[in-house]
């Protein structure tokens, strides 16, 4: 399997490791066939996963965030609302905040929140208030103190994460480069040990698809199943004359990344075209994108387009 990605090192690495033990006995022993560096392979298995963890770790914040978004959003409502109807033409409707989107980041998401934290503090001591002012629920202002106090705690927590993500895909790419030169080094150092046309170097695993055989992409669909709590992803068939396998890769989050995306099953051609998974969808809230790449007996692939499937988040 040549390298088209991030998904592919680890069975490419496996291939290469078979060849070369193949090699190795073909020259009947001895110190066989030595390259420069070594291919740790459980080591790279080990940051690929550490990734993916943080990865989804990191969406997991995310849907917690979006949510307690969302329930300040209310809040922020409510708050306006309240203060129109029971204080008409006082002094504290020109220094209503607007209500800011949900989409929006944290500087104009949480300046609003702030101005109602600080109004807030300022209309219950006042000697015009009656009597403190409390929203639907008895919701009152210390409660809304606490949330905009974990709001701020979780877009902390989220750019940590954001770091954390970006120290452990630089260090996947850095074991990647070391991967390819070694993996390139063996197919210009194999063939030296052998006579032209021998079986052992016309079997020598590619690094890159052979071009002008790229596949064309099927059409995938996917959505959340309740029954069985799981995403299924299902596509339209390839009718590629070399068509060995489909597989089923995820990005987490809503935007899909070929960069982050692992594989998470193979299909065989002739099995039937859906595959249900949880990958990426271990908590509510969160999102998981899926492609479905057409894999040929040539080592050449083409991905789907991308769907993306959110798991329902607990009401």
């Amino acid at each position: 399997m040549p390298i088209s990605g991030p998904s592919s090192y680890i069975p490419t690495c496996q291939q290469f490791h078979a060849h070369w033990l193949a090699a190795n006995v073909a020259t009947g022993g001895g110190a066989g066939i030595v390259l420069p560096g070594t291919i740790d392979s459980d080591a790279f298995e080990a940051q690929i996963n550490d990734l993916q963890a943080k990865l989804n770790d990191g969406e997991v914040l995310l849907a917690d965030l979006t949510l307690k978004k969302q329930a300040l959003l209310t809040r922020l409502v409510q708050f306006n609302e309240k203060i129109r109807a029971f204080f008409p033409d006082s002094k504290w409707l020109s220094a209503l905040p607007r209500v800011p989107g949900i989409g929006e980041g944290q500087g104009r998401f949480m300046e609003p929140v702030e101005d109602i934290r600080s109004l807030w503090l300022k209309i219950n001591p006042d000697p015009g208030t009656a009597s403190p002012v409390t929203l639907l629920g008895g919701y009152s202002a210390a409660l809304f103190q606490t949330d905009f106090e974990t709001q701020k705690s979780r877009y902390a927590e989220l750019a940590d994460a954001e770091i954390s993500i970006t120290i452990a895909r630089n260090e996947r790419n850095a074991i990647q480069g070391t991967i390819y030169s070694i993996l390139k080094s063996h197919r210009q150092v194999l063939p030296t040990f052998f006579a032209a046309g021998d079986a052992i170097v016309e079997s020598l695993p590619r690094l890159t698809p052979l071009p002008g055989s790229t596949p064309e992409a099927v059409i995938a669909t996917a959505q959340w199943q309740p029954a069985s709590q799981d995403a299924q992803v299902s596509w339209s068939e390839s009718d590629n004359p070399d068509l060995d396998s489909y597989e089923v890769r995820m990005s987490p989050g809503p935007d899909y990344s070929t960069d982050d995306e692992v594989v998470v099953g193979s299909v065989p051609a002739s099995a039937p075209r859906v595959l249900n998974t949880v990958a990426g969808l271990s908590a509510p809230g969160v999102t998981a994108g899926f492609k479905v790449y057409v894999i040929t007996n040539t080592g050449n692939e083409r991905g789907s387009n991308p769907v993306h499937v959110e798991r329902p988040p607990v009401i």
